[in-house]
């Protein structure tokens, strides 16, 4: 009777890992899977016999894909019935039986967290396209330009107003970076930016379309008053020192000005700015190239 008593408790937690919602699967020292439950088989979307028939090392390189070498996270791909599924594995050191050392690698499905933070991920993509300021620099971002800039150019079309645009290319922005860090062009970014906030008058319109170039839309700006603007803008630029812990830098920025014309919708103004700043980018002897 006492023996019963002891067997019902493996009993259970024999019936007990066959119902856990983890895969489990039981290897000896060979690394060879010896036992494994139901849950696993189906996670692996294959039946139970083959699990058993393989080696850890045979799962891992068909079944299971380990993102990178140290992850505890690995990918079992989906096919035509079964969508992906995201398993975290930890591994259990067993007792010996006999000569053999067993191990217990458990496998809980994270496909739902995977999925949630996958969602999360888009929603910010979706709300960063949707918002117009440029977290770094806190101007205007590209989408935010162009909302501000077609209005501008019908209004020029209807009443034949002066619009200029100022493209301008932080153009040493990737060397700093490569110099100093990530941190230090980050930091040239603000202070540039914060320059052109002191500069600009309370109708241009100022943002950052790229990494290191930036757009102003200058409405009631003839070509030369822009051209003049780009020009204070370059000096001050030149003399800005950017610190940044124990080292000091200077930037060099070119420029790119044009001024709307007569059957010019934004598409085409933005356009001759750029090609003005990459003749200006080209040339090296001059900063500021009109178009």
């Amino acid at each position: 009777m006492e023996s019963a008593k002891n067997n019902i408790p493996i009993e259970l937690a024999a019936e007990l890992l066959e119902h856990v919602p983890v895969g489990i699967a039981i290897s000896d020292n060979d690394g060879n899977v010896v036992w494994c439950n139901e849950t696993l088989a189906r996670y692996l979307n294959d039946s139970r016999d083959n699990v058993q028939q393989s080696s850890l090392a045979e799962l891992k390189g068909s079944k299971l894909r380990p993102i990178t070498e140290a992850s505890d996270t690995v990918l079992v791909p989906g096919d035509e019935n079964n969508a992906d599924r995201w398993l975290r594995h930890q591994t259990i050191a067993l007792g010996s039986g006999g000569d053999s050392t067993y191990t217990a690698t458990v496998y809980s499905d994270i496909s739902d967290v995977s999925s949630l933070l996958a969602e999360q991920e888009k929603l910010t993509e979706q709300l960063n396209q949707l918002s117009t300021v440029d977290r770094e620099s806190g101007l205007l971002n590209h989408r935010a330009m162009l909302q501000h800039l077609e209005p501008l150019v019908s209004r020029s079309r209807r009443y034949n107003n002066d619009l200029s645009i100022i493209a301008m290319e932080l153009s040493s922005l990737d060397d700093i970076v490569d110099k100093y860090g990530p941190e230090a062009a980050s930091l040239s970014v603000v202070e540039v930016s914060r320059l052109l906030k002191d500069q600009m008058r309370w109708a241009d319109i100022v943002s950052r379309v790229e990494y290191n170039r930036f757009v102003f839309i200058l409405p009631e700006t003839d070509k030369p008053s822009a051209v003049h603007l780009a020009n204070k803008i370059s000096a001050q630029v030149a003399e800005l020192e950017i610190h940044y812990e124990n080292a000091s830098f200077k930037l060099d920025a070119s420029f790119g000005v044009t001024a709307w014309e007569k059957g010019n919708d934004s598409v085409l103004l933005l356009r001759k700015a750029n090609q003005a700043l990459d003749t200006a980018k080209s040339s090296g002897s001059n900063p500021i190239e009109a178009m």
